[in-house]
């Protein structure tokens, strides 16, 4: 714990999902460039976060993924994703992410299911979940050029509603995980690929 508390801890940018600033206090850095010179001239070491799966390495792991959850939480408990979650009843959240395996018909069934439950559930939130923005990436640009036909498969799903003007959703296609892993810690139902789709919200 006490390696955890004060160790500065890198980011590298555009190759993680989180940001070391969630593990600790110490002051992140953020790097684009090569990482062993990096580590060299700054005196620095590498560890495999894999490499060991000793007692010891586990507490240490779950030490870091209960700080990560708690500064997630507080991050955005207050926000307006944490208003439109609390004023919806239930959650249901959708994996579309096209990067692997879809349905050939995956549009027209999330649809057909959106409506059924809509009919039932006037309060409902639909969550639509595709590819993950990692850190120091912009979501906006993230969405309009790798992420930019989970969009369009969005807006079809969208389309294919009964009622499109009425529906309540939030779309996560090419949101950061932290806001994914938040929003995925209120969801009552999901329905995903078993691939890394589900990894945020299982």
């Amino acid at each position: 714990r006490q390696f955890l508390d004060n160790t500065p801890l890198l980011t590298l940018k555009d190759q993680a999902f989180l940001g070391a600033d969630l593990i600790n206090d110490a002051s992140e850095v953020m790097i684009s460039g090569p990482l062993n010179a990096y580590l060299i001239k700054n005196r620095g070491f590498a560890l495999d976060a894999g490499g060991s799966f000793s007692p010891s390495y586990r507490n240490n792991m779950d030490v870091a993924a209960e700080s990560v959850n708690t500064k997630i939480q507080d991050k955005f408990e207050k926000g307006e994703i944490a208003a439109l979650l609390n004023n919806s009843s239930p959650v249901v959240w959708f994996g579309i992410c096209s990067q692997k395996r879809t349905w050939l018909n995956q549009n027209s069934v999330i649809a057909d299911i959106i409506n059924s439950i809509a009919d039932t559930y006037p309060e409902v939130l639909f969550v639509f979940d595709g590819l993950t923005a990692t850190v120091g990436v912009d979501e906006e640009e993230f969405r309009s050029t790798v992420a930019a036909r989970e969009v369009s498969n969005l807006e079809d799903i969208i389309s294919r509603v009964n009622r499109p003007e009425k529906l309540k959703y939030l779309s996560l296609v090419g949101a950061h995980a932290e806001k994914k892993i938040f929003v995925g810690s209120k969801v009552d139902f999901f329905l995903s690929s078993a691939l890394t789709d589900s990894i945020w919200v299982a």
